[in-house]
C-alpha cells in the first residue's frame, strides 16, 4: 500500500462518526488487511461529549479518498 499524503481529502462513515475531512498525518505503519492508520482532521467538529479532541485516527479501510 502506498502512503497517502497530508492534505488529501477523504469521506468517512464509521458508526456514528461520518463526514468529510483531510489527512494530517500517519499514526502507524501499515498493518495487514486494514492498511495504514491515518490522523484525520474533520471539516466539522466532532460533537461527541466523551471525545474532547479535534482529530482522530482511522484505518485506511475506514475511509475513501475524494478525487
Amino acid at each position: 500500500m502506498e502512503n497517502l499524503k497530508q492534505g488529501q481529502r477523504i469521506e468517512f462513515n464509521v458508526d456514528k462518526l461520518q463526514g468529510f475531512g483531510k489527512i494530517v498525518g500517519k499514526a502507524k505503519m501499515d498493518l495487514p488487511v486494514v492498511g495504514g492508520t491515518y490522523i484525520i482532521e474533520p471539516d466539522e467538529p466532532i460533537s461527541i461529549d466523551e471525545y474532547p479532541y479535534s482529530h482522530f485516527v482511522l484505518f485506511e479501510t475506514q475511509f475513501k479518498l475524494i478525487e
